[in-house]
């Protein structure tokens, strides 16, 4: 989500390259990764969080027999971007913030956010978000790129930090976002200690997948019971 002052933001200035400069930096590695985390939803009631420009969703709509689904994010420039790009029937975007999200307990049966937790500034409080809003047995999917810890972390943290932001800047003026990309990944919490932090809130059953030797990583939890 794109979540503290000036984040929203940032993201708005890229909206238009958005989606261009994630398969070119992913080498479309992404459009995989968003698949294999989709795959891996419940059918019916389907919550996107940090929707952005809304490419889960259209992978959701390919492989998920669908109720509803919702589309949230704090970036309302990237949310335009997300209507314009397909008109799926019960469908819906909205904005908001995964810290406060507008909806009833136990509303949906899954919970997808995809490189989107990075940018949350409070997350235990937006991790207890989803899980007051999933139903029991509901699934939440979290997808989110923390680099390998393998022979590549070095080679990938490199490209990270010094070769996306030279190539961002040849093809837009924000910069800045593409180091704030840096930052975010490695300041974020290592496998083990988040999968301790989503348990806190009341998760169980948190499985760590790690997708092309660790460049990205799902974190798979259900909710068992309500406890909160």
């Amino acid at each position: 989500m794109k979540g503290d002052f000036s984040v929203p933001q940032m993201f708005n200035k890229i909206s238009e390259k958005y989606e261009f400069l994630n398969h070119l930096f992913s080498f479309y590695l992404d459009e995989y990764w968003r698949e294999k985390a989709v795959k891996l939803l419940n059918d019916g009631k389907i919550l996107d969080v940090a929707t952005g420009t809304g490419e889960v969703i259209k992978k959701i709509v390919k492989h998920k027999n669908y109720k509803i689904i919702i589309g949230i994010d704090l970036a309302n420039e990237m949310l335009k971007k997300a209507v314009l790009n397909k008109n799926y029937k019960n469908v819906f975007y909205i904005f908001g913030s995964g810290e406060k999200l507008p909806f009833k307990s136990n509303s949906f049966d899954s919970l997808i956010i995809a490189f989107g937790i990075r940018n949350i500034s409070n997350k235990i409080l937006a991790l207890s978000e989803f899980y007051r809003v999933l139903k029991e047995n509901g699934v939440l999917v979290i997808l989110e790129m923390l680099g390998p810890q393998n022979f590549l972390k070095y080679p990938f943290f490199f490209y990270l930090k010094n070769i996306i932001p030279f190539i961002a800047n040849l093809f837009t003026s924000q910069k800045e976002a593409y180091i704030y990309l840096y930052n975010s990944v490695t300041n974020f919490p290592r496998r083990k200690e988040f999968k301790e932090i989503i348990e806190s809130v009341g998760f169980e059953n948190v499985e760590i997948i790690d997708l092309t030797l660790g460049a990205c990583t799902i974190f798979k939890a259900t909710k068992e019971k309500n406890i909160i």
